[in-house]
């Protein structure tokens, strides 16, 4: 209902397990669409989904702005909270402090919005039930940013990973580009998992030819290379600027672009 599942084989990335993906959209709380229950039916759907797996990655337009609130359990916490379930989650904080210490990531993240709203406050629970983090503001040119992500004034847009997706995660960007949305600014980032052993002898290295610098003394070669069965006089003229160019009709830019392949292969036959 509110994500778009789907699954990455293990043999497809070459880790130990699937990875389990989820494109997120939430309504706005308050709008018609919305629901109170979103983040329990999400919860729902990534417990029967990834059955433990460790391997979860979460993205999308959550509508929920979290401010500075912790999305991790400390040791205090889940002693009181958990009592006799702490053994559980122990293991989980542990995972969490030997990777983050390991890939420099920071526990806590720093943030440009610091407003909090209703689901806000329920996505740092889903992410301390479920041993999932935010990603914004941890790693990439968004380390201790924590940049904006709608209309130059809120962060409502996450990705949200669990410890061990953190050891994959290379670049993360923010920044705003109106090909993909007038008040939302897209989030960027790759995804590298551990790479495949390959034997040596079957890696194929493909060689490219350099670049050679052009040499005035192949000059009259380059003019004689040039087709001269071909009509290119008129697109001469508006290359060299002679021809009005305000009015250019399809055939006329047909006509440049054919004129440049001509070049061009008289080029590549001094190559």
């Amino acid at each position: 209902k509110y994500v778009l599942w789907y699954r990455l084989s293990k043999s497809f990335v070459n880790t130990d397990e699937d990875v389990i993906f989820g494109i997120v959209y939430l309504p706005p709380e308050g709008s018609r669409y919305a629901s109170s229950d979103c983040f329990l039916d999400i919860e729902s759907e990534l417990i029967s989904l990834s059955n433990d797996n460790k391997y979860v990655f979460l993205m999308g337009d959550f509508n929920s702005r979290v401010g500075q609130l912790h999305d991790w359990f400390s040791a205090d916490e889940f002693q009181s909270r958990l009592h006799k379930c702490d053994d559980i989650f122990k293991s989980g904080i542990e995972t969490r402090t030997i990777i983050f210490d390991d890939f420099q990531i920071p526990l806590h993240r720093v943030v440009k919005d610091t407003h909090v709203n209703n689901f806000g406050y329920k996505l740092v629970e889903f992410c301390k039930n479920n041993d999932i983090y935010l990603v914004n503001g941890r790693v990439g040119s968004d380390k201790a940013v924590g940049c904006l992500t709608c209309k130059g004034s809120s962060t409502v847009d996450y990705v949200v990973a669990s410890a061990h997706m953190f050891k994959f995660i290379h670049g993360f960007d923010i920044d705003f580009c109106t090909l993909h949305s007038d008040v939302h600014n897209p989030i960027s980032f790759s995804i590298s998992p551990v790479a495949l052993n390959v034997d040596s002898s079957e890696i194929i290295v493909e060689t490219q030819s350099c670049v050679k610098l052009w040499s005035l003394d192949r000059a009259n070669d380059f003019q004689n290379n040039i087709d001269s069965s071909d009509a290119i006089e008129n697109e001469l003229d508006i290359l060299n600027g002679n021809v009005n160019t305000e009015h250019i009709r399809k055939d006329t830019v047909n006509g440049l672009l054919k004129t440049c392949v001509i070049y061009f292969k008289a080029l590549q036959k001094l190559l």
